[in-house]
């Protein structure tokens, strides 16, 4: 997963952020705690709405959170975003496989 690349590409890319090392770890936490918790709603949002839809606004705030990542303009607000974008991307992996495999056939 290209999450655990951020501290690594960080250093490399010439620090376009300047982040102190020990919250370097806080990029991909802040994924993941994004990730922790949108299982949870978007499990319960696909109860109420059903999968479609679901994977339907999964797609969309994925979108929409990324590229509002590539535009942040200090490690805090893109902290933020990556937790809100961890929210949207992270519930797709496994519970709406069968989604995909409907829209394929």
């Amino acid at each position: 997963m290209q999450v655990h690349s951020f501290p690594a590409l960080a250093k490399l890319s010439g620090d376009p952020l300047p982040v102190p090392d020990h919250y370097i770890g806080t990029l991909p936490s802040s994924m993941f705690a994004g990730m922790m918790l949108g299982a949870v709603g978007w499990g319960t949002c696909s109860d109420l709405l059903g999968r479609s839809a679901a994977f339907n606004a999964t797609l969309f705030f994925t979108a929409l959170f990324g590229i509002l990542a590539s535009f942040a303009r200090s490690f805090w607000l893109l902290c933020v975003l990556l937790f809100l974008l961890g929210s949207a991307v992270g519930v797709r992996q496994y519970p709406f496989s069968t989604v995909e495999i409907a829209y394929l056939s």
